[in-house]
Order: C-alpha cells, then sequence, then structure tokens
C-alpha cells in the first residue's frame, strides 16, 4: 500500500482552504515541522494551524497534481492551486514526509508562487505561447 493509499491528502487540502483549525492539526504529529520556504520560516504544527486559519480572506482551491517521490527528502509532492475572493491567487507545492505507517505528517516543506502576469520586459520580448 502507498502513502497515497494511507494519508488523505484531499481532505488535508480541505482542512487547510476551509481554515479548520481542528481538522488541520489532525494530521500532523505533535511535534512536526513545516517550512516555509519562500518566507524563511519554520513552524511548529501549532505555528502552523494558528498561521493558515487566521490568514485573512475565503479561500477556495484544487490539487493539481499529487506524486509520490523515491527519495529521502520527502514521501509525496503535491502541487495546489489557491485562491481568494479578495484576488489572491498562489500555486503552492508542499513537499510530505510521513511518520513511520504513513499516516501523519512529520515534516511539511512548502512553496507559494503567486499567480501573475509576466513583466513587461518578458512581454516585449514576444517569446511567449498561450
Amino acid at each position: 500500500m502507498g502513502v497515497i493509499d494511507i494519508f488523505d491528502s484531499q481532505g488535508f487540502f480541505e482542512a487547510v482552504i476551509m481554515q479548520n483549525a481542528d481538522k488541520l492539526r489532525a494530521y500532523f504529529e505533535p511535534h512536526a515541522i513545516i517550512r516555509w520556504e519562500d518566507s524563511h520560516e519554520q513552524l511548529t504544527t501549532d505555528g502552523y494551524v494558528r498561521a493558515t486559519c487566521e490568514y485573512p480572506g475565503d479561500w477556495q482551491g484544487k490539487i493539481k497534481s499529487i506524486t509520490p517521490l523515491a527519495c529521502d527528502d520527502a514521501d509525496t509532492v503535491v502541487v495546489s492551486n489557491i485562491y481568494s475572493s479578495d484576488g489572491d491567487n498562489f500555486y503552492v507545492i508542499s513537499f510530505f514526509t510521513f511518520n513511520a505507517d504513513k499516516s501523519l505528517i512529520s515534516q511539511l516543506v512548502e512553496y507559494y508562487s503567486a499567480v501573475n502576469e509576466p513583466p513587461e520586459w518578458r512581454k516585449d520580448l514576444s517569446i511567449r505561447t498561450k
């Protein structure tokens, strides 16, 4: 049985976008480490839950892909798109490492990328296709 069969990625994602602290906390080991590399932050489970649940806005989103990994650094990578009614829009790349029975997150490393138009200088190069 693979990690994707055990860990409920969709349930975790729904807890994130619904900002449901109790459900979200249940996905983590008590001493999990969460790193947001693009803002140079390392969080505890409680810190991650608080930051996620207190982030302003009404959020929606979808999982774009779930890929099991065969490496020492992570078990699964999830690519998702989250967006708010205020116009904020992000792609999130999440690298999950699970505990021994693959049911709880022991480490989560995430990268956020704002979805926006390319800068004018790059548009002027006329190199993109639609």
